[in-house]
C-alpha cells in the first residue's frame, strides 16, 4: 500500500494545485492507519469509502482519536486535496486538521497547536 500511495502521489504533485477532492488518491488511503503526536503512543482511524459531504468519505471509526488528538473531537468525514493534503472535516463540512503527506515516510504530518501530528499506515 505505501508504495502504491507514494507513487500516486508524486504523480499528483505534479498536477495543478486546486483544492478539488482526488478521487484517486483516496481509493489507495481508505483504510486503518495510526495517528498520534511525535513520539507518542496512537490512536487507530478508519477512513472509509463511504461517500459524505462536499467529496469527502465518512470516517467509519476514530477510536479514541476524537479525544485524544486536539482537532479531532467532531471529525466525521476525511478527503484529500491537491497537492498532498489530508483534510479532516466536521459534519457541517468545516476543515477541523490538515495533514501534507511526507513522501519519504509514506505517511502525513502537521503541526497543531504547536504539537507534530503523524498518520501512518497499519497494513
Amino acid at each position: 500500500m505505501r508504495m502504491g500511495i507514494a507513487l500516486v502521489f508524486m504523480l499528483g504533485l505534479t498536477a495543478g494545485a486546486a483544492a478539488e477532492p482526488n478521487e484517486d488518491l483516496m481509493d489507495l488511503t481508505q483504510g486503518l492507519w495510526s495517528l498520534a503526536g511525535e513520539g507518542e503512543q496512537g490512536c487507530d482511524i478508519t477512513l472509509g469509502d463511504r461517500p459524505a459531504k462536499e467529496g469527502a468519505r465518512v470516517i467509519d471509526d476514530a477510536g479514541d482519536c476524537r479525544n485524544v488528538i486536539p482537532g479531532m473531537s467532531s471529525a466525521t468525514a476525511w478527503r484529500i486535496e491537491e497537492p498532498g493534503t489530508l483534510v479532516f472535516l466536521s459534519d457541517t463540512g468545516k476543515v477541523l486538521l490538515k495533514l501534507q503527506h511526507d513522501q519519504a515516510q509514506g505517511e502525513f504530518r502537521a503541526d497543531d497547536q504547536g504539537q507534530t501530528l503523524v498518520m501512518s499506515p497499519l497494513d
